[in-house]
């Protein structure tokens, strides 16, 4: 799940339903070598689990904070925080593979 919302970042996905886009790009599909996650040939998480997962990162009580017409980054959970480092862990780890470039989502927009 991580893994597959770093990579849509890093690819330049501008909201969760790009997913479906990066994992048919033929960049993505050669870097990944035919790697599948799942039964149903997936190698990406699908955008209906992404949204399932992504709520548990979210602190309801930080809404009231919210102003109209002006950006908004709300106080991070204790789940938040630690995804941070894990994604600071994983981002280096992939800094050291062999990873083509190429995976854009903006040229199947």
């Amino acid at each position: 799940m991580i893994l597959s919302l770093i990579l849509l970042n890093l690819a330049g996905g501008d909201c969760i339903s790009d997913i479906g886009r990066l994992e048919q790009d033929a960049g993505f599909k050669f870097a990944t070598h035919g790697m599948k996650r799942t039964a149903k040939s997936r190698c990406l998480a699908s955008n209906a689990s992404i949204h399932r997962y992504l709520p548990q990162f979210h602190l309801p009580e930080e809404e009231k904070n919210r102003v109209d017409a002006e950006a908004f980054i709300p106080k991070p959970n204790n789940k938040l925080k630690a995804l941070i480092g894990l994604n600071s862990a994983t981002i280096i780890t992939l800094s050291y593979c062999n990873i083509r470039s190429g995976c854009n989502v903006n040229e199947y927009i």
